[in-house]
C-alpha cells in the first residue's frame, strides 16, 4: 500500500530589470513549485469512541467496562499483548439525548470513552477492523496511516518543489529582459492524497 502527497512551494522572488542598462525600482515575481511524495504505508493509528447508553448512569458504565473488555479480548485472540497499542482517554457520562418530533428528549444515560490504537505494521489490518466492526458500541472516527520514512521522503520532496519554483522564476523574468535577484520569502503547503492499495 502506497499513500500519494503533493509538495507546494509559493516563492517569492526580487526580479531586477536590466532594459536598457538603466537602474530601476525592483519588481518582483511570485512563483508555486511543486513535487510529488510517494511512500509505503507501515503503520496505522485507530481513533474510534466506545459508547454505551442504558437507563442508568450505574448501567451504561457496566455496559462501557464490558465492551472494553471485549475488545481486549479480541486483540488478544489476534495477537496483541493486554494494552499493546492501545491508549484510552478518562470518562465521560451524562444525560443521554434524542430528537423526536424535532425536539430533544431525555432517553437514558450514556458513558463513553475515546480511545486510539497504534499498529507497528499493517500485517493485521482486516483483523484489527474486524475486531472493531463486531460491537455497535464502537464508532471509528478516523484511521490515520503513516510511514516512518516520512521526514527523509518530505525533504527530498521540498528540494525539488524549490528548484521547481526557482527554475520557473528565472524562465518568466529572462523571458521578460531582467534577472532574477535574492528570494524574499518562502511558504510551504501540503495535500495528502487518499491512500491506493497495491
Amino acid at each position: 500500500m502506497m499513500k500519494s502527497g503533493l509538495v507546494f512551494i509559493f516563492a517569492f522572488f526580487t526580479m531586477i530589470s536590466a532594459a536598457f542598462g538603466q537602474a530601476e525600482e525592483p519588481r518582483f515575481v511570485e512563483v508555486s513549485g511543486t513535487s510529488k511524495l510517494l511512500a509505503d504505508i507501515d503503520s496505522a493509528t485507530w481513533r474510534f469512541r466506545i459508547r454505551a447508553v442504558a437507563d442508568t448512569l450505574a448501567e451504561s458504565a457496566a455496559s462501557l467496562k464490558e465492551a472494553n473488555t471485549a475488545l481486549e479480548e479480541r486483540f488478544a485472540e489476534i495477537g496483541f499483548a493486554e494494552n499493546e497499542g492501545l491508549r484510552l482517554s478518562s470518562l465521560r457520562s451524562g444525560r443521554n439525548y434524542v430528537e423526536e418530533n424535532r425536539q430533544r428528549v431525555h432517553r437514558g444515560y450514556f458513558a463513553e470513552r475515546e480511545m486510539k490504537f497504534l499498529a507497528p505494521n499493517l500485517d493485521k489490518r482486516m483483523e484489527i477492523e474486524h475486531a472493531l466492526f463486531m460491537d455497535d458500541r464502537i464508532e471509528i472516527s478516523r484511521v490515520d496511516l503513516a510511514t516512518s520514512d516520512h521526514e527523509r521522503l518530505k525533504r527530498e520532496a521540498l528540494k525539488v518543489a524549490m528548484q521547481a519554483a526557482k527554475e520557473k522564476a528565472e524562465l518568466m523574468v529572462g523571458e521578460l529582459g531582467g534577472k532574477l535577484g535574492p528570494l524574499l520569502w518562502v511558504r510551504e503547503g501540503s495535500h495528502i492524497a487518499s491512500p491506493m492499495r497495491l
